[in-house]
């Protein structure tokens, strides 16, 4: 059966950079990529210093796209070494992107400027289990930090030096079933990761640049948490959704795991990505539930402020 699936990257602009308050976004420009014979799904998503945009597609492999400010396609390569890309990050200071994958455990270093690989590094993981890489983040030495987990089993923390060296391979062991789904550092280079445990609960803990836990907080109130941040002023922030109500969440906590505040945003909405604005906001990206039954959506972006009420919202 020919399958389609028509790719849509939208770029918006808040004006979150340049204003002193929170401006809706508006859209500069859209890219359609189609591909007629097999599946094709965008999960991933970077930009770097001269606001270019990276693209990882899992379509017969990986495709990574590059665009320039204005939406033009500088280059579209087949990336060989990983078949489903889970995330992509740029590092600007050195021209390098990196990207990870399932369901081969690799890790991918790129020329940012012309898509070519530099080398692929295959995570050491038990042949006899199952297990996923999620996400990863740079620290502030360039480093690269992987987590994800094998069986469900703990939250699995990897970090590489910018030559595939591993400087620690550690898995810190969280109640039940257990997930981690988003991973960011902090000004010190702690490892800040967030994610879901006992199957349906939030988890958020951090690691020092060793390696070694600090601290965990296990919120059962809520479900897995998909985004993390560490904003301005060393404060972290979480979001997700609830799964009873479908309730979009953010909860912000203090350096040492305290929690701030709890807030909630819109009904039948999910929180997935998350990040700071020059003004002290975030902005979360997820989407809306328009039709359950049917799992029709849209993709939505909210705008909070620092003591997270809703700015704006734009679907």
């Amino acid at each position: 059966m020919r399958k389609i699936l028509l790719l849509i990257l939208t770029c918006l602009i808040a004006g979150i950079s340049f204003s002193q308050t929170a401006v809706q976004p508006s859209n500069l420009w859209t890219d359609k990529f189609t591909n007629d014979e097999n599946y094709a799904a965008s999960y991933c998503i970077a930009s770097d210093d001269l606001n270019h945009v990276y693209n990882a597609i899992a379509s017969e492999g990986t495709l990574l796209r590059a665009f320039d400010t204005e939406g033009e396609v500088l280059y579209s390569v087949n990336i060989e070494g990983i078949s489903f890309p889970s995330d992509i990050i740029a590092d600007s200071d050195n021209n390098w992107l990196y990207i990870n994958g399932n369901p081969d455990h690799s890790l991918c270093k790129i020329d940012k400027s012309s898509g070519d690989v530099i080398w692929v590094e295959k995570l050491n993981t038990n042949s006899s289990s199952w297990g996923s890489t999620y996400a990863m983040t740079l620290d502030t030495e360039g480093n690269i930090i992987i987590v994800g987990t094998e069986s469900g089993l703990g939250y699995r923390v990897i970090k590489f030096d910018s030559d595939a060296n591993t400087l620690f391979d550690e898995t810190f062991t969280v109640e039940g079933f257990s997930i981690p789904r988003g991973v960011t550092c902090d000004a010190d280079n702690n490892i800040i990761l967030t994610g879901e445990y006992d199957g349906s609960k939030t988890a958020l803990l951090k690691v020092s640049s060793e390696g070694v836990l600090v601290w965990e907080v296990l919120d059962p109130s809520k479900p897995g948490a998909n985004g993390v941040l560490v904003d301005q002023n060393n404060d972290i922030v979480i979001t997700g959704s609830s799964l009873s109500s479908g309730i979009q969440f953010i909860h912000k906590y203090d350096a040492d795991g305290n929690n701030v505040w709890k807030k909630t945003g819109y009904e039948d909405y999910t929180g997935f990505g998350i990040i700071e604005d020059a003004q002290g906001n975030y902005i979360v990206a997820g989407d809306h539930t328009t039709n359950a039954a049917t799992w029709q959506g849209e993709q939505a972006i909210t705008c909070y402020s620092s003591d997270g009420e809703i700015l704006w919202n734009h679907t």
